[in-house]
């Protein structure tokens, strides 16, 4: 895993954490949920200011958001029963349809507001 998929994955940690989602980070720190999608997926480099921003919306230090994770820490709990996924197709179906329900969650919090 790369240092940008890394901070990625601590950015959904932290997130899951707080009861947060993609979108309202991504409101916070004045990017579209596309951008934020490509962060936490490690497919978007950024910079020292930008993961600094990152940790001051959510509360947390730098290093939190850089600190090297392991396999297990970075498996989606929704998932883990079922155990590691091999087949990156899989892996990239799963990814998508945690996207999708995220997205789902996002419009029902919308419609009750």
């Amino acid at each position: 895993m790369d240092f940008f998929e890394n901070v990625g994955r601590n950015i959904l940690v932290v997130l899951k954490q707080q009861g947060s989602s993609q979108s309202s980070l991504a409101e916070k720190i004045g990017v579209s949920r596309q951008v934020m999608q490509k962060i936490i997926k490690g497919k978007k480099a950024i910079n020292a200011l930008e993961i600094s921003k990152i940790a001051e919306v959510l509360g947390v230090s730098v290093e939190t958001l850089t600190q090297e994770t392991t396999k297990t820490q970075e498996e989606d709990q929704v998932v883990m029963f079922m155990g590691s996924i091999k087949n990156e197709h899989v892996k990239e179906k799963f990814d998508f349809l945690n996207v999708i329900m995220e997205e789902i969650v996002h419009m029902e919090d919308d419609l009750n507001e």
